[in-house]
């Protein structure tokens, strides 16, 4: 007879005669085994001295989370339906740790089959499709597009880990309205063409007769919603909107994030390209400041107007504080200051500077890397405290649109991107496309021509008139 083993409290090596006389408990327990993420779960319906309600578990991390997956039933000889001895469980859940610690490609180990590897999947196939798309000369920017928003929505769900012949059209359709609840109607339509695109790919290479059952979601109504909201969403700036933003960027705590917006403002650039700006990038061509701002992988020339250039010079002499930064508007890191001069927490809420933020900051370096999106929020809408938080960040005063706010309320629902809606409202229609640096694939394909210099120079002798219409 096999005496009854007591709960392990450590990592054991765990056997066969011991797991089914581990003691039954109320709750649920694991036992470690030394095998690093293989445990065995020992249930609280488990049967004593029997193998019943004894199961293997793999636990580990992919990405930031937490899984626990049931990989088999604890068994002596495995010849039960999805059972294994203790050295098999250990064999698969090394296999597994293999997949999940790929030196060239690690996946995620929640739905990797030893018996299958080589999947009619899109996972198995996306590198292929990426390299089609390169011949076919997609731009890098849109392959990263295609990469980002693969490894986001689609690596780690169903879609991508099982083979498409196992794909109905309600699962793919509850996938696609899980994006939309998550992550709006307009990603998930990127995500759904994107699959789309690519069960095409693997059908033809294949040659399957097998139907895209990604093309009979429907969504023609999401796409005239989209459309609509764009519509309506369009917010052109009065001249006293433009003025008072303007204005505020110059009473902002930093004055080169201040710079950063205004010169966003007086060229109609988007403010991605602008805060990825190198000052090398920027060449004085006869006599002309001017860069190139990527649009879909194609280079588009913006020559300075006087105001910008402006801009430029005082973001020169200020960026020669912290010469580390390569970036025309370094992104900053800041320090927490006390009322006192020491750093650290404010001692209470009412503890408060001039500008309504929770803390004193002061500018202490800058990172080697560009200002990313949580940056550019932090300078138009400024920090959201705990007291503020799930509010229209807006309440803040430290960022430019609180401060703009003071003098005119009306700018509270402005975003950056409404300068571009702005410069296309008071731009003659026949530029409006140059100036906004934009080109729709049409334009791309049939109608783009390469414009002399002296149209850029034109472009911002333009822009400078506007500008002096709205700001004097």
């Amino acid at each position: 007879m096999v005496s009854k083993a007591t709960k392990p409290q450590g990592a054991v090596l765990i056997k066969y005669d011991n797991a089914i006389n581990y003691p039954v408990e109320d709750q649920y327990y694991l036992v470690t085994d030394t095998t690093k993420h293989l445990k065995l779960r020992i249930d609280k319906t488990a049967i004593p001295e029997s193998k019943e309600g004894r199961v293997w578990v793999y636990d580990f991390h992919w990405r930031g989370k937490r899984y626990k997956k049931t990989i088999g039933k604890l068994d002596k000889d495995s010849k039960g339906q999805g059972s294994l001895t203790p050295p098999q469980a250990r064999d698969l859940v090394n296999k597994m740790e293999n997949v999940r610690k790929d030196p060239v490609a690690p996946q995620n180990p929640l739905y990797f089959n030893p018996d299958e590897d080589n999947v009619l999947n899109l996972n198995n196939y996306f590198e292929d499709f990426l390299k089609e798309r390169k011949i076919k000369k997609n731009s890098e920017y849109e392959i990263n597009q295609k990469k980002s928003r693969y490894k986001r929505h689609i690596e780690d769900s169903f879609i991508g880990i099982n083979p498409i012949t196992e794909l109905t059209y309600k699962k793919i359709n509850d996938w696609f309205n899980s994006l939309v609840s998550k992550h709006g109607d307009a990603e998930a339509i990127k995500c759904l063409g994107l699959a789309k695109h690519m069960t095409k790919y693997l059908i033809k290479n294949n040659e399957l007769t097998l139907p895209n059952k990604f093309t009979f979601v429907e969504i023609d109504d999401l796409r005239e919603e989209i459309a609509q909201r764009n519509e309506e969403n369009k917010r052109p700036l009065t001249a006293e909107e433009f003025k008072a933003i303007w204005n505020a960027c110059e009473q902002h705590h930093n004055p080169v994030e201040g710079l950063y917006i205004q010169f966003v403002m007086a060229l109609g650039t988007r403010g991605k390209p602008i805060a990825e700006l190198k000052e090398k990038d920027v060449k004085k061509i006869d006599g002309k400041y001017q860069f190139d701002v990527l649009h879909k992988g194609k280079p588009f020339p913006v020559v300075l107007n006087p105001l910008a250039e402006e801009v430029y010079k005082k973001a020169v002499k200020e960026a020669k504080q912290y010469p580390i930064s390569p970036y025309l508007f370094p992104s900053y890191i800041y320090s927490r200051i006390n009322s006192i001069g020491g750093t650290g927490r404010l001692k209470n809420k009412n503890q408060r500077n001039k500008g309504g933020s929770r803390y004193n900051k002061k500018v202490t370096g800058v990172r080697e890397t560009p200002m990313n999106q949580v940056n550019r929020r932090r300078i138009w809408k400024g920090r959201v405290d705990r007291e503020t938080k799930g509010k229209l960040a807006v309440y803040s005063r430290s960022g430019i649109l609180g401060i703009a706010m003071q003098t005119c309320p009306s700018v509270r629902d402005v975003n950056v991107h409404d300068f571009r809606d702005t410069w296309a409202t008071i731009s003659d229609e026949g530029i409006a496309t140059d100036l906004l640096q934009n080109y729709n694939k049409r334009t791309i394909s049939k109608h783009y021509r390469k414009k002399l210099p002296e149209h850029y120079e034109g472009l911002a002798d333009y822009r400078e008139v506007k500008l002096k219409e709205i700001l004097e």
